[in-house]
């Protein structure tokens, strides 16, 4: 066991091949367990790490200000069976760098670029009780399509555990390819947070929003997820739109995804407003292209509702198209926001309440770009000759159509 160290507790650097199980570490500054450059094919196995600190620190090693329990530089390396209870910062944390960093301290690109190295072993680890976030995986590149084709492995998270951590359960950035599977999250303010990362598959991920069992202590300071200005609980935190267009817009996929606990009352205990299993953030209106275009799809039992009037009336956005597909995955049309732009051209679309209509067949879509938008107005016409007006002139201050 390690009790108080001044700094750390287990660090790995430029060794492979080593195993590190069954420790206990205590209120220990900086980045516990750590892994760094040059390292791999390493097991953290069944180790434990309570009360994690942060620490003042230079600029040579600034992540041990984040005090995580777990850390790593390197992505070829396992963490199975885990436990990290609580700390200032994170329970786990994976930063990759574009190139490994030398004994000097210099970056070396000829050894290699750890977001393009195979991802290790993650699975059956537990984060709790951490101040900012119990797991965060950032800047990872194995999903990109050069490395998919390498059949480079990708960052899978399978068996774990993150609750009661203050901000997110687990956080996503600036990543492509990631997939979840038979996880809980349960107790923080935002269960998944992506930001800027792609490619991302959920399979039998479970989501509780605000539970009665943590409720319970909130008149505990220290146990409030939120303070007075009672912020929203969400289960998904998704980008307005992704970092890496060439690659594609895969999104995010549910399979079998089950959100419980999000429809507590609102009261002195819990310090939280009622929030909603999805906040889909739209781009800032100041770029005057206020829309969310991060792919999103549902196979298996999931039980979702989408709310076609709260986004039209109340955020703006009366373009929503819903597809669906058959159990073989044929598009059989799509539910769509009940206006005449989005029924354009569509024989058989049926009004189904609630701001919904239904079309069969295939929606179709399409860009455009001119160059005078002030004294522009759109037109379009289909082979059979029938034409429909979208919209009217386009407002050079908002960016809308009048």
């Amino acid at each position: 066991s390690i009790t108080s160290s001044n700094q750390r507790c287990i660090s790995i650097d430029g060794t492979s091949d080593v195993t590190v199980s069954s420790n206990t570490a205590l209120e220990a500054p900086g980045m516990c367990y750590h892994i760094g450059n040059e390292a791999e094919n390493n097991t953290f196995e069944k180790n434990i790490a309570a009360l994690s600190k942060s620490m003042s620190t230079g600029t040579s090693y600034p992540h041990d200000g984040y005090g995580p329990s777990f850390s790593y530089y390197s992505p070829n390396n396992h963490f199975i069976g885990n436990v990290a209870a609580g700390g200032d910062g994170y329970g786990f944390i994976s930063w990759l760098n574009s190139a490994m960093k030398t004994e000097s301290g210099a970056y070396s690109a000829a050894l290699g670029n750890p977001r393009y190295m195979d991802y290790g072993l993650f699975k059956d680890n537990v984060a709790h009780s951490y101040r900012l976030r119990g797991m965060e995986f950032r800047y990872f590149e194995q999903g990109i399509q050069a490395n998919k084709a390498k059949g480079i492995k990708q960052l899978v998270m399978e068996n774990v555990k993150s609750y009661r951590n203050k901000l997110s359960g687990i956080r996503l950035h600036y990543g492509q390819g990631a997939t979840l599977k038979n996880v809980v999250i349960a107790d923080v303010r935002a269960g998944l947070d992506i930001v800027y990362t792609d490619d991302i598959t959920l399979e039998n991920v479970e989501f509780k929003g605000y539970t009665a069992a943590t409720q319970g202590v909130a008149a505990q300071s220290i146990w409030r997820m939120c303070n007075n200005n009672r912020p929203a609980i969400y289960g998904i935190s998704t980008p307005a739109t992704i970092l890496r267009p060439y690659e594609g817009n895969h999104g995010i996929t549910h399979i079998n995804t089950k959100y419980t606990d999000f429809s507590f009352t609102r009261g002195n205990a819990a310090h939280c407003s009622p929030g909603s299993r999805f906040a889909h953030k739209l781009q800032p209106a100041c770029l005057g292209d206020l829309h969310h275009d991060y792919t999103t799809i549902f196979k298996g039992p999931n039980e979702q509702t989408m709310y076609f009037c709260t986004a039209q009336n109340n955020q703006g956005v009366d373009d929503v198209i819903q597809y669906q597909q058959d159990m073989n995955g044929i598009a059989t049309g799509a539910i769509v926001t009940d206006t005449n732009a989005m029924k354009a051209f569509k024989q058989g679309c049926t009004s189904l309440g609630q701001c919904r209509a239904s079309c069969d067949g295939c929606i179709r879509s399409f860009s455009y770009l001119t160059g005078d938008t002030a004294n522009t107005e759109l037109k379009v016409t289909n082979s059979a000759g029938e034409s429909h007006q979208v919209g009217g002139k386009i407002n050079p201050n908002s960016g809308d159509l009048e």
